[in-house]
C-alpha cells in the first residue's frame, strides 16, 4: 500500500476530528476505533507493509486517511473540502479583482486627459517600485526569525507585516462565506478551530497567504500590461519627466541602470539620452519661464535629419521601457514567488499531519486492539472529589511548577504555596504578573523564555470570577510565545469560596470554567489547559 502525502481538505478534516475527539472518553474512542484496528492489523498481515520504526503497525497516513474516512459522515461534504473549494475560489476572485485594479490604476494615469505628459519620475515608484518594496517586506518576513532576536524592534514590525498580509485573504474568505448561503455561525466557529491549528502548521498557513496574495498581484500585473497595450491603440498617451533635483544626464544613468536585465538584447526598452533629453518639461507655463523650452532633440549618429518627424519631442520613447520595466520587476517575481509558494505547500503537505499530543494517542489506538475492562453490571457511584476540575485538570504532580499569579488573586504567595504542597506538587518559582508595572511583567516573561531548557510545568492562575478580558488572552499569548511550542500551558482559576461536593463543582463553578474555556479557545493554542487551582482554602 502506498503512503500518498495528505490533501489540504484531508489535513483540515483530521484535525478538527482530533479535535471534537478531546471532548469524548476514552473509553468511548476505543470501542469506535477497534473494529478499525482489527481491520488494518488483518489488512497488515496479508501485505506485511509496516511503518519505519513501527513493529507491525499500518503506514501512518494509510491508517489516518482510513480513520477519517470512517469518522466522516458520508453524503455531506467536509468542512475541509468547504475549505479548499473557498480558498480555490478566493484565489481566482483575487487574481480578478487585482486584474481590475491595475487596468483601472494604469488607466487612470494613461487617461486623465489633461495635456500633460505621464511623469515618469513618479509612475515608475509609485506603480512598479512599491512592487520592489513589498518583495523586501517579504524578504524581511522571511529572515526575521534567524536575525529578530538581534535586529531592534523587528520582531514586532515582522508581527504587524504578517497581520497585515493575512487580512485581505481572510477578508476574501469571509465574505466568500457569507455569499455561500450556509449560516454565518458555522462558518464562523469553522474559522475559530482553524486559528486554533495556526500553532502546529504555522509554515503552511504562510505558503496558503503568500500564494493568495500573489494571485492578486499577478492579476494586478496583468491588468497593467494589458491597459499598457490597449490604451496606446486607441489613444496616445504622451510621457515625459520633471524633477527639480535631477538632469538629464541622471535621469539616464537611473533608466540605464533599471534597464540593466534587458538593455544588451532590448536596446529599443530603453530610452536613449537624447530622448531623456527632449522629454523633460516643467510645471511653469512657458511665459513665466526665463529660456524658451528646446524642443528639438540634439542629434546623434544615425538619426534623421532636421525637419524630419524626429523633430518632435520623442514622448512614445518611454513606453516600452515602462512595460518590460512592469514585467521584469513586477509579474515575473510574482509568478516565481507563486512558483515557490506552491512547492512550501507541497512540502509542507508532504511532512504533515504534525505529531501532537491527540495524533500520537490515534495512532497508539490504531496500531494496538483494545482492551475493555469496564463491568458489565452497574457500579456504585464514588463520591465526587471536593476540588474536581470542570476541564482539563491540573499539571502532573512530578513536574516542578512555574507558577505566574495574577496581581488581582486575594490570597497571599505562602498560602498558595501550601495549597500547591497539599496536593503534592512543589513550587519551583512563583511570581506576581497583570499589575500596573508592565516592566515586572516583561521581566517574568523573559526569565521563563530563559528557562525553556528545564523541566516545568507553566501554570497561569487568574480569578474565576473575572471576565476573561483582552488583557489575561494577550498575557497568555505572550506566555506562549516565552514558554515555545508543544509545551502544556495550564490556566487554573481561583476561587474564594469552599469548593462544592456536587459532582463537577457548583453551578458557579461551571459558569466560569465555560466562560474561560470559551474565551480561551479563542486564543487558538492546541496545548493549553484549564482547570482550578488544586489544594483546600487556607
Amino acid at each position: 500500500m502506498s503512503d500518498p502525502r495528505f490533501t489540504l481538505a484531508e489535513l483540515i478534516d483530521l484535525e478538527l476530528a482530533l479535535q471534537r475527539d478531546r471532548e469524548t472518553p476514552v473509553e468511548d474512542l476505543d470501542t469506535r476505533d477497534t473494529p478499525l484496528a482489527q481491520h488494518l492489523a488483518s489488512a497488515l498481515g496479508a501485505t506485511g507493509e509496516t511503518a519505519p520504526g513501527a513493529a507491525k503497525s499500518p503506514a501512518p497516513r494509510i491508517a489516518l486517511r482510513a480513520w477519517l474516512n470512517s469518522v466522516q459522515q458520508p453524503g455531506l461534504t467536509s468542512a475541509g473540502s468547504q475549505f479548499s473549494e473557498l480558498i480555490e475560489l478566493a484565489g481566482t476572485c483575487l487574481l480578478l479583482a487585482g486584474a481590475t485594479s491595475g487596468a483601472l490604476t494604469i488607466g487612470s494615469w494613461l487617461l486623465h486627459g489633461t495635456g500633460t505628459p505621464v511623469n515618469v519620475a513618479v509612475f515608475w515608484p509609485a506603480v512598479i517600485g512599491i512592487q520592489l518594496a513589498l518583495l523586501a517586506i517579504f524578504g524581511l518576513l522571511a529572515s526575521s526569525l534567524r536575525c529578530a532576536e538581534r535586529i531592534p524592534g523587528l520582531r514586532g514590525l515582522g508581527r504587524v507585516l504578517t497581520s497585515i498580509s493575512g487580512t485581505l485573504p481572510w477578508l476574501t474568505l469571509r465574505a466568500l462565506a457569507r455569499l455561500s448561503g450556509r449560516p454565518q455561525a458555522e462558518w464562523r466557529q469553522l474559522f475559530g478551530e482553524l486559528r486554533a491549528l495556526d500553532w502546529l502548521y504555522r509554515r503552511l498557513r504562510i505558503w496558503l497567504m503568500t500564494s493568495l496574495t500573489q494571485a492578486f498581484a499577478i492579476g494586478f500585473n496583468l491588468g497593467a500590461l494589458a491597459a499598457f497595450f490597449a490604451i496606446p491603440t486607441l489613444d496616445d498617451p504622451a510621457f515625459g519627466w520633471r524633477s527639480r533635483l535631477l538632469g538629464a544626464g541622471e535621469v539616464h544613468a537611473i533608466v540605464r541602470g533599471i534597464a540593466l536585465p534587458w538593455r544588451s538584447w532590448l536596446p529599443s526598452a530603453v530610452p536613449s539620452s537624447a530622448a531623456v533629453e527632449a522629454t523633460q518639461y516643467s510645471s511653469v507655463a512657458p511665459r513665466y519661464a526665463v529660456q524658451p523650452p528646446v524642443r528639438r532633440p540634439p542629434l546623434e549618429p544615425g538619426d534623421a535629419s532636421p525637419g524630419s518627424d524626429s523633430d518632435r519631442p520623442p514622448w512614445g520613447a518611454w513606453w516600452p521601457f515602462l512595460c518590460v520595466s512592469l514585467a521584469t520587476y513586477g509579474l515575473i517575481p510574482r509568478v516565481l514567488l507563486l512558483g515557490l509558494a506552491q512547492v512550501g505547500l507541497r512540502r509542507e503537505l508532504s511532512r504533515a499531519p504534525r505529531a501532537h499530543a491527540e495524533l500520537e494517542r490515534l495512532l497508539a489506538r490504531l496500531s494496538r486492539l483494545a482492551v475493555d475492562t469496564r463491568a458489565h453490571l452497574p457500579e456504585e457511584p464514588l463520591a465526587a472529589p471536593s476540588q474536581g476540575p470542570l476541564s482539563e485538570g491540573t499539571p502532573p504532580p512530578e513536574d516542578p511548577l512555574y507558577v505566574l499569579c495574577w496581581a488581582g488573586v486575594p490570597e497571599p504567595d505562602a498560602h498558595l504555596c501550601r495549597r500547591f504542597e497539599s496536593a503534592g506538587y512543589q513550587i519551583q518559582h512563583l511570581v506576581r504578573v497583570g499589575g500596573v508595572d508592565y516592566e515586572s511583567d516583561e521581566n517574568a516573561l523573559r526569565e521563563l523564555e530563559q528557562q525553556k531548557s528545564n523541566r516545568y510545568a507553566t501554570v497561569l492562575i487568574v480569578e474565576a470570577w473575572e471576565p476573561p478580558v483582552g488583557d489575561y488572552l494577550d498575557f497568555v499569548r505572550e506566555l506562549r510565545r516565552a514558554r515555545g511550542d508543544a509545551e502544556a500551558l495550564w490556566v487554573l482559576l481561583f476561587r474564594d469560596e469552599v469548593p462544592s461536593s456536587e459532582a463537577g463543582g457548583s453551578e458557579r463553578d461551571r459558569v466560569n470554567a465555560r466562560q474561560w474555556e470559551a474565551a480561551l479557545r479563542s486564543v487558538g493554542d492546541p496545548w493549553l489547559r484549564i482547570g482550578f487551582v488544586p489544594g483546600p482554602l487556607v
